[in-house]
């Protein structure tokens, strides 16, 4: 509990990180932040011509279908990634000034997050334009959507980023790991098409509801079943807490390790 309270006190801190790599990343840019709107729009246009004409789908609007768990995923992903050498990126600043460790992943995994929300509109408006049923009733449950997966994905980068300054190949594992983790989470399919025998293992996956739900949401335009964020959220709340631990064990001995 003291742990949380000094993160709490430095919560300013994290929101000046979290601004800072927005700024430093469209430094000098004739667009800005519109490059976060024109990065998904350029692919979803690149999806649908490549589905649509040459790799043609037989489900309709496989380009839609695919984009609606794609933009989730891309923000699992990549706050993984960027968490994960959240502490080593930072070296310098770690070892002159004291301050919770633990603020540097979380000003990642927050940064990734308003990427999230400024590509959603993207999305939608790509869905209502290829006359998707997208009803308001349904759209009321992506801010839970949101908050489980950046619940998950906060506390997968924390522990990530902990175990990253003891041992830097946690960095190329967990490349390849999300590649192929990518495969087992129904991103480019329908989870009613993998076979029984299976599922099991989707369903061990925390990340199979959460992506279901974007698209149920977004795509089909379907009321989300509560019950089925229990279990990403119940190992999002595990994982956090194990990621508080290490951070309240190591924080003495990060700097000297870096």
């Amino acid at each position: 509990m003291h742990y949380i309270r000094e993160l709490v006190k430095y919560r300013a801190m994290t929101g000046q990180l979290v601004r800072r790599d927005l700024c430093v990343r469209y430094r000098k840019s004739a667009f800005g932040f519109l490059w976060t709107f024109f990065n998904p729009l350029f692919q979803l246009v690149i999806y649908s011509m490549v589905f649509s004409v040459i790799l043609k789908s037989g489900r309709e609007a496989y380009a839609l279908f695919l984009f609606s768990a794609l933009v989730p995923w891309l923000f699992f992903s990549s706050s993984l990634t960027a968490g994960c050498t959240s502490i080593l990126a930072m070296q310098d600043l770690v070892r002159k000034v004291y301050f919770p460790r633990m603020v540097l992943p979380i000003s990642c995994v927050t940064g990734q997050l308003v990427h999230l929300q400024l590509s959603l509109p993207v999305v939608l408006a790509a869905c209502w334009i290829g006359e998707r049923p997208v009803r308001l009733c349904a759209l009321a449950w992506l801010p839970v959507l949101i908050v489980v997966e950046y619940l998950l994905a906060l506390a997968l980068a924390c522990i990530l980023a902990c175990v990253t300054v003891y041992l830097r190949d946690v960095e190329q594992f967990t490349s390849l790991a999300l590649m192929g983790w990518q495969f087992l989470t129904p991103v480019m399919y329908d989870a009613q098409q993998v076979p029984e025998e299976l599922r099991w293992i989707f369903r061990l996956n925390p990340m199979t509801p959460i992506i279901t739900g974007f698209r149920e949401v977004m795509f089909y335009g379907n009321r989300l079943c509560l019950k089925s964020l229990v279990w990403p959220f119940a190992v999002g709340i595990v994982f956090l807490i194990l990621g508080i631990w290490m951070f309240y064990r190591l924080e003495g001995d990060i700097a000297e390790n870096l």
